[in-house]
């Protein structure tokens, strides 16, 4: 006979988006938790704020070669974070269901963390600095 299908308040595209969008923004927040980390370890009094329109990172004044540690800090952590969880998931084994929302937000972490850190290193040499 006919079954029909568990009606949803969403659309199911909208979950994979809001799944993607949440990854996405643990990807920035280990980003900046990076740059934190690193003006911490030179004494240079970050400040780490949220704001509507963005996450930052504000710290005091910097000379070259200090600046290039702490901006190279936020995406050597994205890389970190992306390895141990591909390590992760091979000692998993790759069983996850696309059902599982939560596995879901656990794949898609290392490309999100990829991508975070390929996007702001290419970035870098145009942020006027050197």
């Amino acid at each position: 006979m006919y079954e029909s299908k568990p009606k949803h308040l969403f659309l199911p595209g909208f979950h994979y988006a809001l799944i993607s969008l949440l990854a996405l923004l643990i990807a920035v927040l280990f980003h900046e938790l990076g740059h934190y980390l690193a003006a911490f370890y030179y004494e240079l009094n970050p400040f780490f704020g949220i704001n509507f329109s963005s996450i930052y990172v504000k710290t005091d004044f910097l000379d070259l070669k200090t600046h290039e540690i702490v901006s190279h800090a936020g995406p050597i952590l994205n890389l970190i974070v992306a390895f141990f969880a591909l390590i992760f998931f091979y000692i998993r084994g790759h069983k996850c269901s696309m059902r599982d929302y939560v596995c879901s937000i656990l794949y898609l972490i290392p490309l999100t963390n990829i991508l975070v850190a390929v996007f702001s290193l290419i970035l870098f040499p145009f942020s006027g600095i050197l």
